[in-house]
């Protein structure tokens, strides 16, 4: 094996944290020795055991001479656990090859030069891309730029997300369905519209029957954020009455909200956020500003085809999930995009990340094209 071989597993061991380490990024450790992998392990949640620690304990052979394989740069500074480097630095280590920096400014090149300070080889770059997938919400957060925000959506050949009466149960199948779910449960949060709530009185949480017992513990319902400019949300939704111990805040409009209204949710624990309003409802570029000021890494906006466009529109998704069905829903539906353009040049453009069939549907997974790529 190589040390592309071994950085991809690494990455396999990364990816069972999928949904449980929020706000601290999924990464993963692998110890070989003489060609053979002797320990390997994954940091499981915040608070825990990081990677390379996890792998230590799991080792039960000398690790002097091996070749650490790391997927992203083992941190350099206390937070709630010590500093990686230093714990890997004392290990007599041949070799730490790693797949990527920390962009977290405390880290940040700080824990590859106390690795070669203590006379280990160091790599930078192996598989550089998909450790950056794996952790591209946290990325972006760590640089500034708020929460990997992507939106999700169902729809027909020719484009329907919902009939003209509203009616949209369901447009997938079964697989696609479970594959949302996977999606819901990567999530930091979900965010939709009152009006997704009231006319679908959705749960909008996590449901993975599907798990084995052994994953069912690392899953973390993520929290939900609701944009109701007017407080039209029923008190008695479903999505109240749930187990799940999770967040929920409503987004409302400043002085639009009935503040009665307001003591009886924040009464069932539920947080309101008070922003401006644009356009009758609450100002997205707003907030996109309140976003960065939490710890979400990634933000799975699951809404109806008004609020979806508008997002669309304000190109504030850096990815579009979409499912799409064999049927045809015709003349009148509600598309995905309620924008009329006038000139191809104008068209709002995205790149096919990847294709996958789901049962009769096909998920494909679309990410926003920068300038400097429409200029190729």
């Amino acid at each position: 094996m190589n040390d592309e071989a071994y950085m991809r597993r690494a990455l396999e061991q990364a990816r069972q944290g999928l949904w449980s380490t929020s706000p601290n990024p999924r990464v993963g450790c692998v110890f070989v020795k003489q060609g053979k992998i002797i320990a390997e392990g994954f940091h499981q949640r915040a608070g825990g055991p990081h990677a390379e620690v996890a792998a230590i304990n799991q080792a039960n052979d000398d690790l002097a001479g091996a070749t650490a394989y790391v997927t992203l740069e083992p941190c350099s500074h206390f937070g709630r656990t010590p500093p990686c480097c230093q714990t890997l630095a004392k290990l007599k280590l041949e070799r730490v090859v790693v797949a990527m920096t920390d962009p977290n400014p405390v880290v940040s090149g700080r824990g590859l030069a106390v690795l070669q300070k203590a006379g280990f080889q160091v790599d930078v770059g192996i598989l550089e891309e998909e450790a950056l997938q794996l952790n591209r919400g946290y990325i972006k957060r760590m640089k500034q730029q708020g929460p990997w925000l992507f939106g999700k959506v169902a729809i027909s050949i020719d484009g329907g997300m919902a009939l003209a009466s509203g009616e949209s149960k369901w447009i997938t199948g079964d697989k696609a369905r479970q594959d949302v779910m996977t999606l819901r449960a990567q999530s930091c949060a979900i965010l939709t519209g009152v009006k997704t709530v009231i006319q679908d009185d959705p749960l909008l949480n996590a449901r993975l029957e599907h798990l084995g017992e052994t994953n069912k513990p690392m899953l973390r319902q993520p929290d939900l954020v609701i944009l109701d400019t007017r407080l039209s949300m029923p008190l008695d939704a479903r999505l109240f009455g749930t187990q799940d111990n999770r967040n929920i805040v409503v987004v409302v409009g400043k002085g639009l909200a009935d503040s009665k209204k307001q003591q009886q949710l924040s009464a069932m624990g539920v947080e309101i956020i008070t922003l401006p309003v644009y356009a009758g409802g609450v100002d997205l570029k707003a907030l996109q500003q309140w976003l960065k000021t939490t710890e979400y890494n990634e933000v799975m906006v699951e809404s109806g085809p008004t609020l979806m466009s508008q997002f669309l529109r304000q190109q504030l998704l850096d990815e579009l999930v979409v499912y799409q069905a064999p049927m045809l829903m015709g003349k009148g539906s509600q598309t995905i995009y309620q924008v009329q353009t006038t000139h191809l040049t104008d068209a709002a453009r995205f790149k096919l990340i990847d294709s996958q069939v789901l049962g009769d549907d096909i998920r494909s997974r679309y990410q926003r094209k920068v300038e400097a790529e429409l200029e190729v």
